[in-house]
């Protein structure tokens, strides 16, 4: 919607002078986001100099993923044990090796969900994130001059249900955008790490293409 703001002649012009209107777009405004607080899984430590989000990625669903691990490996003992009792075909060796490595990429996964936390930091210099003490992907470091701005990202999974998950992006000066976060299950989290780290960049919070609805 676009506002204009009119100004007719001054006291010393004449009737016939021209009237000057100004039009304000106000439409490429963001409307402004309502503060998110703190989540639970997130602790704040502001040293000064550093500043630091730690969330660790403990919830009850860990406990589901660590279950199903040890129900999918027990299995594969089981089919391993029958196979290595006589000659395989390949095809059924290759199956089994598939799935040896699924089982494994799921166990270790759990495990991380016990014991790894995230740290998101920021001092004068360098935006990070960190993952530990297990190794996980996704470590980043920027500068913090090159980061823009600050978005969320909604990333939709389309199976035989439909699941929800958060990204968070930075927007770099040559327009290009890199990801900081995902994996984060709610919008509130996203947001609160958005809305955090914009702060203490001195970012101020700007509409961006591709970002979730406000």
């Amino acid at each position: 919607m676009a506002i204009a703001g009119c100004r007719g002649p001054s006291a010393g012009q004449t009737a016939r002078a021209s009237v000057t209107c100004v039009f304000t777009d106000r439409s490429e405004r963001p409307k402004p986001r309502p503060q998110v607080q703190r989540p639970d899984s997130i602790t704040i430590d502001d040293t000064g100099a550093v500043f630091t989000l730690t969330r660790r990625w403990y919830s009850f669903g860990a406990w589901f993923l660590l279950f199903f691990a040890a129900f999918w490996n027990g299995a594969l003992v089981l089919f391993i044990s029958s196979i290595l009792s006589g000659p395989a075909p390949k095809p059924v060796l290759l199956f089994g090796s598939l799935h040896i490595a699924v089982g494994l990429f799921v166990g270790y996964a759990a495990i991380c969900m016990f014991l790894n936390r995230t740290d998101v930091s920021v001092d004068g210099q360098r935006l990070r994130v960190r993952h530990h003490p297990m190794p996980w992907p996704g470590q980043v470091e920027l500068d913090t001059a090159d980061v823009r701005q600050l978005w969320v990202k909604e990333r939709i999974s389309r199976g035989k249900t439909t699941s929800y998950s958060y990204q968070l992006h930075a927007r770099l000066p040559n327009g290009s955008s890199k990801q900081v976060l995902s994996g984060l299950a709610t919008p509130e989290l996203a947001f609160f790490f958005e809305q955090q780290l914009e702060g203490r960049l001195g970012l101020e919070d700007e509409a961006v293409d591709g970002e979730m609805a406000r």
